[in-house]
């Protein structure tokens, strides 16, 4: 398709167009701006300036685009068409180091806009053998709800109201109401939460729980219970007994299931507590796997 210059009588194709922009540098281009209208003169009259298709006085089909922009003083308000917006500096919009927009503003920063939602930690009566469970669900509450406990003294007026019963009533109140007057002189007083944790392990942990643990443990036996099932329980004892690895491997053993015990004989000998464990969850799958065989071959 050829455009015809009636200033110039002269006709060039967008590809002698495009052939001669090659050969120039960008310095060397003239300028490309829609032309103004002279006053009093019509379009395609004399007083307008060539410009080839695709630029801003024609689409590539010939239709006028004057309805599709708005001039401000300078020029059109948008970049020219077919060429690239300019891009900015290092760091500026545009250019290279400047973030993107923010794509998902909602999902910035988690812990300011939502919290999570676990259950509320259980009532504490004072039963002894509750209290680690107890601070433990209470600590988590901490973790998730940050936004919630912004100093030690809401941690600490918090965690008494989960503390309720006739064991303690008193003790709570007594405290409750000490820290909130600022009863420096009562004998449980507490400023910080680290001295709080302390006063309920003196008042609430139970004293002689490594010495029933370190009993239990030396007579657990496996019984009709599943490997997985007496391993759990074997743990909970250990961590309590505070036995060394050789002392819990002897009594993991002798608590074995005889079944399990002398099978171990057919598999690699094993001398750790933890490799103990493992041989014995194998043993047990293999034993109800030929059983499974024996069962199905009997049918």
């Amino acid at each position: 398709m050829k455009e015809t210059n009636e200033k110039l009588g002269k006709e060039i194709t967008s590809t002698q167009w495009a052939l001669a922009a090659a050969k120039k540098t960008s310095s060397e281009l003239p300028l490309r701006v829609k032309p103004m209208k002279k006053k009093g003169k019509e379009k395609g009259e004399e007083g307008t300036d060539y410009h080839p298709p695709g630029d801003f006085g024609e689409d590539p089909d010939g239709s006028d685009n004057d309805d599709d922009e708005e001039e401000g003083p300078s020029g059109p308000s948008g970049p020219p068409r077919g060429r690239p917006p300019d891009n900015g500096g290092p760091g500026e919009p545009g250019g290279p180091g400047y973030p993107g927009p923010d794509l998902f503003p909602d999902l910035q920063g988690p812990t300011e806009r939502m919290q999570l939602k676990i259950p509320m930690p259980e009532r504490f009566d004072g039963d002894k053998d509750k209290l680690d469970k107890f601070m433990r669900e209470v600590i988590n509450w901490f973790i998730f709800q940050p936004r919630n406990f912004p100093n030690d003294k809401v941690k600490i007026l918090w965690t008494l109201n989960l503390i309720a019963g006739p064991k303690v009533d008193h003790w709570v109140n007594q405290l409750d109401l000490a820290i909130k007057q600022d009863q420096f002189d009562y004998q449980d007083y507490c400023s910080t939460w680290d001295e709080f944790k302390q006063i309920l392990k003196d008042k609430f942990e139970d004293r002689n729980k490594k010495t029933v643990a370190q009993h239990k443990i030396q007579n657990i036996q496996q019984g009709s219970k599943t490997v997985d099932e007496y391993i759990t329980d074997f743990k909970l004892l250990a961590e309590e007994s505070f036995f060394d690895e050789n002392a819990l491997l002897i009594f993991f053993i002798r608590g074995l299931r005889n079944s399990i015990y002398n099978a171990s004989t057919h598999y690699k000998p094993v001398t750790t507590y933890n490799g103990w464990m493992k041989l014995a969850k194998r043993i047990e799958l293999d034993n109800f796997a030929r059983e499974q065989i024996h069962s199905a071959s009997s049918t």
